[in-house]
């Protein structure tokens, strides 16, 4: 995963690479809350999936759900977003939600 930054060069835009992610067993398409990026490695049969907060900045991992997650996800899945959750379904119909900080991590740690 690649984030870019929009620049103003002279009165045009243009984009620039901002930060690259590791690389993701299946990635499936990420989603920012509260200036995390949270991006889905989706595993696969014999790989579980795996879900990293990023700081949306700079790219840092923050935080991964390391082996939390059970099964893998299709790659016709992903996440969603409602109440302070994040939601994902696996292969297997396992729904798991994550709770999301309310606090961006640049307020958090002043």
């Amino acid at each position: 995963m690649v984030a870019f930054k929009v620049v103003d060069q002279g009165g045009k835009l243009s984009l620039q690479p901002g930060w690259v992610s590791r690389d993701l067993t299946s990635p499936l398409p990420p989603i920012v809350v509260n200036g995390l990026v949270f991006a889905l490695a989706g595993g696969t049969a014999a790989k579980p999936a795996i879900l990293y907060a990023l700081d949306g900045k700079t790219g840092k991992e923050l935080w991964n759900s390391g082996t939390t997650i059970a099964g893998h996800v299709l790659p016709t899945g992903g996440l969603s977003e409602s109440a302070s959750q994040l939601y994902l379904a696996t292969a297997d119909s396992t729904i798991y939600a994550f709770g999301i900080p309310i606090v961006s991590p640049a307020l958090a740690a002043k």
